[in-house]
């Protein structure tokens, strides 16, 4: 199996052009999962199944897994088995019915009242790019 990973990370370098970023991640996501089968006695591509998948990213979850990094990891597993389907190294892909779980989206940090107030006194209004500087604030802020 590690081979099929090898050519998929190849892939992705060659043609499309992933950041070396991405390939690290990927390759950490998928060795912890070809780590998870060889567990479960699993050695070639086909024997893969829905529970597989499943029961990996369970396993996961239990670790307490963050939802972020659970996602980025269920991402890299889909995308590797359309990979093996492309390919042809698997009939189906056991990871069809999977979906990403969904992360809480992050509010941003508002300014108080004070802070506002006085990053709306910072431009100078004797010149006219303090003019234009609390123009520009007041609109942001509006």
């Amino acid at each position: 199996m590690q081979k099929h990973l090898e050519a998929y990370l190849a892939n992705l370098s060659a043609e499309r052009g992933v950041s070396e970023n991405t390939l690290t991640a990927y390759r950490y996501d998928l060795t912890q999962f070809l780590d998870f089968l060889r567990r479960e006695n699993v050695t070639q591509p086909r024997a893969v199944t829905p529970g597989h998948v499943y029961g990996f990213l369970a396993s996961l979850r239990r670790a307490g897994l963050a939802p972020a990094s659970l996602t980025r990891k269920t991402i890299s597993l889909k995308l590797w088995m359309q990979y093996l389907c492309r390919e042809e190294l698997i009939d189906a892909d056991p990871s069809l019915a999977v979906d990403p779980p969904k992360t809480a989206v992050r509010l941003p940090n508002m300014l108080s009242l004070p802070e506002i107030e006085r990053l709306l006194t910072m431009p100078d209004p004797r010149t006219p790019e303090g003019i234009r500087d609390r123009a520009m604030l007041e609109t942001m802020y509006g």
